[in-house]
């Protein structure tokens, strides 16, 4: 008797143990909001019915051991028995759905399988409520000993097998889960396998629930724990979620709907707010795509791009949302106090077709569409940009190596026609796509960290033009070279920058190196520094594309340039009205107050060299004169000269 009422006090420490940690589960579950995703929800349920099942299991291990003197104590463990075996016999289906939710499980025939599913678990039920009449299930003998029924080892089979399917479809997903959900996944399959197994050959060692609750633990430690998969500031999933469940959604289906929403005013909204309201920018539009579809299928990609996944969507939804983007697109958002409308456009593809994988996927909504106009849908062909794009990525990737780049010269003239210098320019030829030009392929090269390595190229090309064509040094006062942005950041660049040049052996004073305006706003401290140090070894510097609307007066005057070379823009404008005569005037004074050289560039008549002359400008450049030439045609030029 004492072993027995050990045992008792024994299996009723086990349910009050798997009750507490059930309920702990559940609301730090609840707490931290984890209740997007589908297997968020099953994995409630789950836990719920886990927490009835202990709780039940309970007032059994009360109610027993006053069963023999007490008719209602019977009755109450009868009631309770009953209860655990109806919310029991569910937990197999249940971790069967919830793995399928968390591998993204997804096929044509879920409709079927949800009609097996909900078949099988009356299939079970039946027994249970059906017991208290044909004790098929369990039963009191008429010395109170509780016994199993008939189906009973029916019962424990079907369930075994839900597992079983469960473990099938999470080695068919296995390559989809990360290591966390592997492990976790196996470990509670293995753990709830140990208790059914050691309870129904054990009938009275009863760990089967605080096995399973604890299996559960482990689910929410490396499953449910979600922080590393959400943009909390945005409400959604970011891109680490969209790349994990489209490929868990691939292994199960091809029909997948990708849709991108791309902010094309973003930078432009969050200056009017202010940075301190950059997070509300964007969960505006966040909280309305929730309104689309559900909010476990919404992400955000990268600062300004969210992403929709819907599988196997029916054509007039997809023409719904579309529809619905477009209205609310119309209509400004308020953000802050302050009424602000938002220019986006829409791409959209299915896997199946120009998406082959989630790489394809990312791609798509990494680089939104050129901006044509009022078009706000991407579709088809459409996106055959991305196909150009993909290309020229490779070309450029492996431009260097295949001899792709070039340097081309354009030359530079004094006021009188003598010819001083010349701007060197890179140009590319790749022998699938042709002749690329440098506004496709830089802001390419920038992208993907290799616009230093094609500056490097530039400046050797013309250290070692300088260096064969030193019998024309005489007419040849220097060659521009132009620095990118991303070179002037770079650590230890003027000592890098020096070692080219200095290896080339030429003279310093003929490398003038050019920086656009737009380079001198982003943060010209850091610039008058770089321009400090290499004119102390001897180069020269100008300033490229004056006027062109980055202009910052303290900045040019604080930089220590040689030349101001003023935009094309400029001298086509005053060739064409008195005002833009009288602005390239005032600039043209300004400059020459402050004892800096002037080049107009972009002159195409003799008309504008007059009047270029009349105002005393110091260099000229412009298809009037030459345009961009290869190397051998402009030493053909300079022998000339």
């Amino acid at each position: 008797m004492d072993i027995i009422i050990g045992f008792d006090q024994l299996h009723l420490g086990f349910q009050i143990s798997a009750f507490t940690l059930g309920i702990t589960l559940l609301l730090f579950t609840l707490i931290q909001k984890r209740t997007e995703k589908k297997h968020n929800k099953y994995f409630i349920l789950l836990t719920a019915i886990l927490i009835l099942c202990a709780l039940s299991d309970i007032v059994t291990a009360l109610a027993d051991p006053l069963r023999f003197t007490e008719p209602v104590a019977l009755s109450v463990s009868e009631a309770s028995r009953t209860l655990f075996f109806m919310m029991h016999d569910l937990v197999g289906i249940l971790f069967f759905i919830y793995v399928q939710s968390v591998c993204n499980f997804y096929t044509s025939k879920s409709k079927i399988h949800n009609v097996i599913n909900i078949a099988f678990a009356v299939f079970l039920e039946f027994p249970v409520i059906t017991n208290p009449f044909t004790h098929l299930l369990f039963y009191y003998d008429d010395d109170l000993t509780y016994r199993r029924g008939k189906l009973m080892n029916i019962v424990v089979i079907v369930i075994l097998l839900y597992f079983g399917a469960a473990m099938i479809v999470l080695l068919r997903s296995w390559s989809a889960l990360t290591y966390k959900k592997r492990i976790a996944l196996v470990y509670f399959f293995l753990v709830i396998m140990a208790g059914v197994l050691i309870q129904f050959l054990f009938i009275n060692i009863k760990v089967e629930i605080l096995a399973e609750t604890i299996g559960v633990l482990g689910m929410m430690m490396a499953v449910e724990d979600e922080d590393e998969w959400i943009d909390s500031d945005l409400e959604c999933y970011n891109r680490k979620a969209f790349r994990n469940d489209l490929f868990g959604y691939r292994v199960y289906s091809d029909n997948i709907l990708i849709l991108g929403v791309h902010i094309t005013n973003s930078e432009n909204i969050i200056r009017i707010v202010g940075t301190g309201n950059a997070d509300t920018v964007f969960t505006h539009v966040s909280r309305f795509l929730h309104t689309l579809v559900n909010k476990d299928r919404v992400y955000n990609i990268n600062t300004s791009t969210f992403a929709l996944v819907v599988p196997d969507p029916a054509p007039e939804y997809v023409e719904e949302v579309l529809s619905k983007l477009r209205i609310r697109f119309d209509i400004p958002f308020d953000v802050a106090g302050r009424k602000m409308l938002y220019n986006a456009t829409i791409t959209y593809s299915y896997m199946t077709e120009r998406l082959a994988n989630v790489n394809d996927a990312c791609y798509m909504l990494d680089n939104p569409p050129p901006h044509e106009g009022d078009k706000f849908v991407y579709k088809d062909e459409d996106l055959d940009y991305l196909l150009r794009r993909k290309a020229l990525e490779k070309a450029v990737t492996n431009g260097l190596s295949n001899g792709s780049f070039s340097v081309h010269y354009q030359p530079t003239y004094d006021i009188n026609g003598n010819m001083h210098g010349a701007e060197a320019l890179v140009r590319m030829h790749d022998p699938d796509l042709g002749d690329v030009f440098p506004d496709e392929f830089i802001p390419i090269a920038e992208q993907l960290g290799i616009v230093a390595e094609i500056d490097d190229f530039v400046l050797r090309t013309v250290c070692r033009f300088l260096n064969m064509s030193r019998p024309f040094g005489l007419k040849l006062n220097c060659i521009n070279v132009n620095l990118s942005v991303v070179q002037c950041m770079e650590p230890g660049f003027t000592d890098h920058i020096n070692s080219i040049v200095e290896d080339s052996g030429i003279d310093k004073s003929f490398i003038n190196f050019e920086i656009t305006e737009s380079v001198a706003a982003s943060d010209y401290k850091l610039l008058g520094r770089v321009i400090t140090a290499l004119k102390a070894f001897g180069y020269r510097f100008s300033m490229d594309d004056y006027g062109t609307g980055y202009s910052n007066l303290n900045a040019v005057m604080s930089l220590d340039l040689d030349v101001i070379k003023i935009d094309k823009s400029i001298l086509w404008a005053a060739e064409k009205s008195e005002l833009g005569y009288i602005i390239l005037e005032n600039n043209i004074r300004m400059i020459r107050q402050m004892k800096r050289q002037i080049l107009v560039e972009g002159v195409e008549t003799a008309s504008q060299v007059e009047m270029c002359r009349e105002l005393k400008v110091d260099y000229l450049q412009g298809y009037y004169f030459s345009r961009p030439v290869p190397e051998m045609v402009f030493t053909q030029k300079l022998e000339q000269a």
